[in-house]
């Protein structure tokens, strides 16, 4: 019955929010995808952050590479090259793409993918040496600000953030981290405030939108939370998985099971746990009565089951 249905959608989600939380290889990896992602829209090349990665690998000395990846919290250097070589392979910059003129935003750049994605504690030890010899520095405001959010340590992150905007006031990217970090700290009011400043900013706009939806959604404003996940499935249907879960999650408050269903399918085939993809895809076609999003869950599942 519907009760038993619901319980099997909540025992789902529940399992779903211990995957994304327990597998942080997943996201290191995941993390790499956006960094392409960002970079291939901005005015910088993404094969930097392939060079990137080989000379982290040439400059590993202690042996960390021959540690299995399912022992380590982080994917090996090498899995992770092989991996963002997979997604670059054929790429060719857009004739559209913007040429980088200003040492600022070269320098936000830089800053940004050292404080998401570098290790933390030499990296830490360096933006701290740095922040000492140029303390009004924006940029390495902004990655020091990054870092502490990796380390949990929010009030110190949104510290630094806001002294890199009081610097370059309105900058997208300081604005798209503090609104992160409000929603992580509970405060989605404030995380929507600051995002709806950057949601039309052409290349960190996607990554506002979701925000915005995980922000409303906690608001339990459905109706907006829905239409901003839309938006980024649309837009760019790899990018966040965990859309589909929000989106799931709002299927069900709303009680219509067959769409929960239907999401929580591509939530799972997206982060590849095709068992369970496959058994929520056979639930949405079970429940639902729409006609193209039967459709659409038979393609999904066909494509899976090969």
């Amino acid at each position: 019955g519907g009760d038993t249905g619901a319980a099997v959608i909540k025992s789902s989600m529940a399992i779903g929010q211990t995957t994304m939380l327990a597998f942080t290889r997943s996201n290191e990896t995941e993390a790499d995808e956006k960094g392409i992602m960002f970079l291939k829209e901005s005015c910088f090349s993404p094969l930097g952050l392939q060079s990137g990665l080989m000379k982290i690998r040439a400059a590993d000395f202690r042996g960390v590479e021959a540690i299995p990846d399912y022992v380590k919290t982080h994917p090996g250097t090498g899995k992770r090259i092989a991996h963002v070589a997979t997604i670059l392979s054929g790429y060719t910059p857009s004739k559209a793409k913007i040429k980088c003129k200003e040492n600022f935003r070269f320098n936000m750049v830089k800053y940004r993918l050292l404080g998401l994605y570098a290790d933390i504690k030499p990296t830490f030890n360096l933006l701290k040496t740095q922040l000492e010899n140029d303390p009004l520095n924006p940029a390495i405001n902004y990655g020091m600000g990054l870092l502490y959010a990796r380390k949990f340590m929010r009030k110190k992150a949104l510290s630094h953030l806001k002294k890199a905007l009081s610097i370059n006031i309105f900058d997208p990217m300081i604005l798209l981290e503090m609104g992160r970090i409000y929603l992580l700290d509970g405060e989605p009011i404030k995380a929507v405030n600051v995002l709806q400043g950057v949601k039309s900013d052409p290349v960190m706009g996607i990554m506002a939108k979701f925000h915005l939806g995980e922000a409303y959604l906690e608001m339990q404003d459905l109706e907006l939370a829905k239409k901003n996940l839309e938006i980024v499935i649309d837009e760019n249907p790899i990018l966040y998985p965990k859309a589909y879960y929000n989106m799931a999650n709002i299927m069900s408050q709303e009680k219509r099971g067959g769409f929960s269903h239907f999401y929580l399918g591509q939530y799972y085939s997206k982060i590849k746990n095709y068992k369970n993809a496959k058994f929520h895809f056979n639930k949405a076609l079970d429940t639902l009565d729409d006609s193209a999003f039967i459709k659409k869950t038979e393609t999904l599942l066909a494509e899976i089951s090969k």
